[in-house]
């Protein structure tokens, strides 16, 4: 899709694009992660294109100690069949592919409005370093984790997780 930057897109259309539920982009919206311009009284939600692909562009591949850490999807997404949303991430070297899931309940965002989008995929990339700090990392291997009030916190076997579904 190549626009003018000052274009405007959908929510759908940003949706599609981003790779994220439309209740994710008016969470970003309400965050200041990604502002939207309301285009009427109702409150519809138009975007920038030029914002779209900065905030495209601030998910990507960083570099740990020889791993290569990438943002599998573009920051937390929400279910598609259930309340709460998801991250995901892909750790790999020469040697090493490993998959990262991490989920947080509704519920526990609204019960701690504290917590920012930034915060949890900060959170995130801290807790994929300290698996390679700690070379916790196996070839092939999925590690799911649930947040808690006091960080994620690595879960075995989830209801939310298919295996091999990164």
């Amino acid at each position: 899709m190549t626009k003018p930057v000052n274009s405007l897109l959908s929510i759908q259309e940003v949706s599609d694009l981003v790779g994220v539920h439309p209740e994710t982009l008016r969470r970003w919206d309400r965050e200041g992660k990604l502002p939207a311009i309301k285009i009427n009284e109702r409150g519809d939600r138009k975007y920038r294109y030029g914002d779209v692909i900065k905030i495209l562009g601030n998910f990507g591949t960083i570099e740990y100690k020889g791993f290569k850490i990438t943002h599998y999807s573009p920051g937390f997404e929400m279910f598609p069949d259930r309340f709460g949303s998801i991250a995901k991430i892909i750790v790999q070297n020469d040697q090493t592919v490993a998959g990262f899931a991490f989920a947080v309940a509704g519920l526990k965002l609204f019960a701690h409005p504290e917590i920012k989008s930034k915060d949890l995929e900060d959170a995130t990339v801290s807790k994929v370093k300290e698996f390679i700090d700690r070379s916790l990392i196996q070839n092939l291997k999925e590690y799911t984790f649930e947040f808690e009030s006091e960080g994620f916190r690595e879960v075995d076997d989830p209801d939310w997780w298919e295996k091999g579904s990164l």
